[in-house]
């Protein structure tokens, strides 16, 4: 069994509240309608937009709460219901998408005739709802809850929850196999009650998992977290706490680096409680925490990461409507809030989990006496998070870093580069920044913003031609209109070499080229022809089918290389191919035409 270290925490100053944004409704339903104790325990956002749901159903033969499982349409539909009878009433915890694209349900049912006993229920469905196995583990008078459940590496699930096996209650991690099998059990904690709540999959393949404990030699509730590697096995743990209640009821893994913890503390003096969100580092120490709240007891019972920040669904007597209402608490990665938001009526709601879909919008679920007889599965869809997310990273194409281009007259050089993708769905515009020669003259775009991800760069050959060559400094940014990036790329140089007078014979191409610039083009691009020797030219455009569309040359042209301009204002868009024909050479290029 492991030693847990006690800290003390020291609780910092009340975050104050913005309210300048918000989130809309898009639906709401009620899972069930039985109108009999209904509850939806936790969300899970698959990537078609679709929500499966874990929690409690009435079954119509008994009467009575059974373990449900739901899954809802992107605009909250049913599109199946099914109802577990295990050994009695029971109710669903926790839900995980399988290492094969199937569904895992937990929770606990309980025993007959044993009050207060249950066992670990665990369900495997398809994806149409269908059972494929199902088990059930626990001794038969102890009291076995799950409450998280996640695949595991290698193959099979980790359950986690709590047991009384050992005659208090501890934690309790247990392993199954792909088929619902037991393969490991491990129980820590000490002589006195730890109730695990939660629990959150780490980015190096372990766990953290969050609860109480009580000591009944301090007379109050302290905040658990432990640390465990992939196979299960404990790393550290902490208990955190003094001489108030503290309770933690989730967790998430901080992409800076640590944990966020979330639940609620109830102060020893006036025992109204308070949202309590702390965060940890990645070895457990304490970095800073939040107390939220208003004149009522207020508390947190989930937190997802979301961009620079955090989510959290919190119910509270503070704030709405009157009696219990949803809140949600939109906080910076410093714990500092951003906005806020309750859901509700006058009658008694309450929100156990939050998940954030692709579409950035919310999902919330829990319960609802909303109809006013009884209580009902309650399901919220909210719009997005009104927090601007900036363009993704993107990065430069081409010319590439380092390159070396050979010029020898006007030159309109195409720079282009790959789209940044935006997930707010703002239109994203680039700014085209180069430099000549290490900042001796700037080539940035001088006709603002562009919508496309190419800039033509017009260059003019010294007519001293005293420098053999020159280099190109460039970079783009992104923006959304709110925020601007630059290319993940960063500067990139490339060096332009000046061709010596086309009258010097060593000057003189020593092979039939063609060219066009910039490609793609519109409306008009450039065809170079170099000429090793003098000689008859022929030079057209033709459209994809073959046919002439344009014969740009058909003369006697001297050796070295030449430019012609074509005009693609009145065409459609589409491929283009420009010919050169000289001394029975025949040379082909393609050209695109992008409006």
């Amino acid at each position: 069994m492991m030693t847990l270290l006690i800290r003390t925490l020291i609780v910092l100053a009340l975050s104050s509240f913005a309210v300048a944004q918000s989130v809309d409704t898009l639906w709401t339903v009620f899972p069930g309608q039985s109108h009999e104790s209904e509850t939806i325990y936790e969300a899970l956002a698959m990537n078609d937009g679709s929500v499966v749901l874990a929690g409690g159903v009435m079954d119509p033969d008994s009467s009575r709460i059974i373990n449900g499982a739901y899954k809802l349409s992107p605009d909250g539909a049913t599109q199946w219901v099914n109802g577990f009878r295990g050994l009695g009433l029971g109710w669903f915890r926790a839900v995980t998408e399988g290492n094969d694209g199937t569904l895992v349900f937990a929770g606990q049912t309980r025993i007959p005739n044993q009050p207060g006993a249950t066992k670990k229920y665990i369900v495997k469905l398809d994806q149409n709802g269908d059972s494929l196995w199902t088990s059930i583990i626990g001794a038969d008078a102890s009291a076995d809850a799950s409450e998280a459940i996640f695949p595991a590496s290698g193959g099979g699930y980790w359950v986690f929850g709590q047991t009384t096996e050992g005659g208090q209650t501890q934690f309790h991690a247990l392993k199954i196999s792909e088929d619902g099998d037991s393969l490991d059990s491990k129980i820590y904690g000490r002589e006195w009650s730890d109730y695990v709540w939660e629990a959150a999959q780490d980015v190096d393949g372990g766990f953290i998992l969050v609860g109480d404990y009580w000591d009944p030699l301090v007379g109050n509730l302290q905040g658990l977290v432990m640390k465990l590697d992939a196979n299960g096995d404990s790393l550290w743990g902490y208990y955190y706490g003094g001489p108030d209640d503290e309770d933690f009821f989730d967790v998430a893994v901080d992409p800076e680096g640590g944990y966020m913890l979330c639940g609620t503390i109830v102060p020893a003096d006036d025992f109204i409680g308070d949202v309590f969100l702390m965060k940890i580092s990645a070895t457990g120490d304490s970095l800073w925490s939040r107390t939220i709240g208003g004149a009522d007891d207020d508390a947190a019972y989930a937190i997802v990461p979301v961009y620079s920040g955090f989510a959290m669904i919190c119910n509270t007597l503070s704030f709405g409507a009157g009696n219990v209402d949803g809140w949600l608490l939109r906080v910076n990665s410093a714990g500092d809030t951003l906005f806020s938001q309750t859901f509700g009526n006058s009658r008694w709601q309450f929100l156990w989990d939050i998940v954030q879909g692709g579409d950035l919008g919310y999902v919330f679920c829990g319960a609802s006496n909303i109809a006013g007889a009884g209580n009902d599965g309650w399901v919220l869809k909210t719009t997005p998070d009104p927090t601007n997310i900036p363009p993704d990273p993107f990065e430069l194409a081409e010319p590439a870093d380092g390159a070396i281009i050979n010029l020898q007259e006007v030159f309109p050089l195409t720079c282009t580069w790959h789209a940044a993708r935006d997930l707010n769905m703002d239109q994203v515009t680039y700014l085209f920044h180069a430099e000549l020669n290490g900042g001796t003259a700037f080539l940035q775009n001088p006709n603002g913003m562009l919508a496309d991800t190419f800039y033509n760069l017009e260059i003019d050959v010294p007519l001293d031609r005293l420098d053999e060559s020159s280099f190109i400094d460039w970079y783009v940014d992104a923006t959304d209109g709110t925020d601007t990036v630059s290319t993940s790329s960063g500067t990139w140089q490339f060096r332009i070499d000046y061709a010596s007078d086309v009258e010097s014979p060593s000057a003189l191409p020593n092979e039939v080229s063609l060219a066009a610039y910039p490609n793609p083009f519109n409306p008009a691009a450039r065809v170079q022809f170099d000429l090793p020797q003098d000689g008859h030219v022929k030079l057209g455009i033709y459209d994809i089918t073959g046919r002439l569309v344009e014969m740009l040359a058909d003369e006697l042209y001297s050796a070295g290389s030449h430019v012609l301009e074509f005009s693609g204002a009145s065409l459609p868009s589409g491929t283009y191919f420009a010919r050169i024909t000289h001394h029975e050479e025949t040379r082909i290029t393609k050209l695109v035409l992008m409006k």
